[in-house]
């Protein structure tokens, strides 16, 4: 039973389902309690940020959803995410010994290829807080049959082809470790992270090339501020900060 791994948490596992943060959400608005954890290793209907569906096939990968109602204002939610980063980074070196980085602003990344994503979710108060949040994670585990769609199969990586394959055991280990560094992350103040989640980024110094908002088109990363926004370098020699949106990294 995978709740041997987890400490003070409901668990709720499931083979498959439409997507965990949904699912969580709607328990959310009808007064689930915090530290409800959902987890599939099937999602028909994944999801991921800006609408775009989040690839969930069977028995490939882990995707859960963590129920947390941090005391924040809205306009901080995004360190939720910048925590999240963080803790997989440390989950993933401290269970495989394998060092990852983070593209910002929400996918962990192995050699130039995608690894995991990060998806947070919230309902704000009348005060700005937020009342709840919910925050998804879905991370590859294996290859799954025939391999990945064309569109992406060149930048998706998984654990296994990484680090070899892993026991049932290790793997939920695994997702232990990252719920444990999230709550200390988190729990302790997750803007002291942020010089972490700066050192284990993948983008700063790149170019890249911004795909939506007024910024569109190519750019070069200078930086991550103390607010986990981009700052960048436009070919007019401008600089700019993005606080949200799209990016694609010019790896070669």
């Amino acid at each position: 039973m995978i709740e041997k791994f987890f400490h003070n948490k409901k668990i709720e596992y499931f083979a498959e389902i439409t997507s965990t943060n949904t699912a969580l959400k709607n328990r959310a608005a009808n007064g689930e309690s915090e530290n409800t954890i959902l987890i599939s290793e099937y999602q028909t209907s994944g999801r991921g940020r800006l609408g775009k569906s989040f690839f969930s096939p069977k028995g490939c990968g882990v995707y859960l959803s963590y129920l947390i109602k941090p005391h924040i204002k809205a306009t901080d939610a995004v360190f939720i995410t910048v925590a999240a980063a963080v803790a997989m980074v440390r989950a993933i070196n401290n269970v495989l010994s394998i060092k990852t980085q983070i593209k910002w602003v929400n996918d962990i990344y192995f050699e130039n290829k995608k690894l995991c994503g990060i998806l947070t979710e919230g309902v704000i108060s009348a005060s700005g807080n937020l009342d709840f949040a919910v925050l998804g994670v879905g991370l590859n585990i294996k290859n799954p049959p025939g391999g990945y769609p064309e569109e992406f199969d060149y930048k998706t990586t998984n654990i296994e082809a990484v680090a070899g394959e892993i026991t049932e055991d290790t793997k939920w280990r695994l997702i232990a470790e990252f719920i444990n560094e999230f709550d200390a992350v988190f729990k302790a103040n997750p803007k002291d992270f942020i010089k972490e989640y700066r050192e284990y980024s993948c983008i700063i110094g790149r170019k890249i090339e911004i795909l939506s908002g007024e910024h569109k088109g190519y750019a070069k990363v200078l930086d991550i501020n103390d607010s986990a926004e981009l700052v960048v370098e436009l070919p007019t020699g401008e600089k700019a900060t993005l606080s949200s949106g799209d990016v694609s990294v010019c790896f070669s």
